[in-house]
């Protein structure tokens, strides 16, 4: 039986665990319910090595930035992110009112900023 996929603060369905639902509602909340459920069902942790690797020249320190803010994001503070932003020296910032999986929620904001900063080139 498939489980049913509804809005956040409802239930998921009697097939999703506890991680599935706090994805759901934590990275992917402002997606419809299906697609939601799909992403939280995919989604792999990151690979633990990715903490501890050390940067020692950030592209950003070389290379023109462009950020978008997530306002609604629950996983990066947005304003952590505003904080990443202007550390990086953006050429330009956006903010959405979007949740953590902004590219799939609001891609054609997202889809603007990286044609944009592709002709920056």
């Amino acid at each position: 039986m498939r489980p049913r996929a509804t809005r956040a603060g409802s239930s998921l369905g009697a097939m999703a665990d506890k991680p599935t639902i706090v994805l759901v509602h934590g990275f992917c909340q402002d997606l419809p319910a299906d697609d939601s459920l799909v992403m939280a069902v995919t989604q792999k942790a990151p690979l633990a090595s990715t903490f501890g690797d050390t940067i020692t020249a950030p592209a950003w320190r070389a290379k023109p930035t462009w950020y978008q803010v997530s306002t609604q994001d629950r996983m990066i503070n947005p304003d952590n992110q505003r904080r990443m932003a202007e550390r990086m020296g953006t050429r330009r910032t956006i903010e959405l009112d979007a949740g953590h999986a902004s590219p799939a929620s609001q891609p054609g904001p997202v889809t603007d900023l990286i044609v944009e900063a592709a002709e920056a080139g």
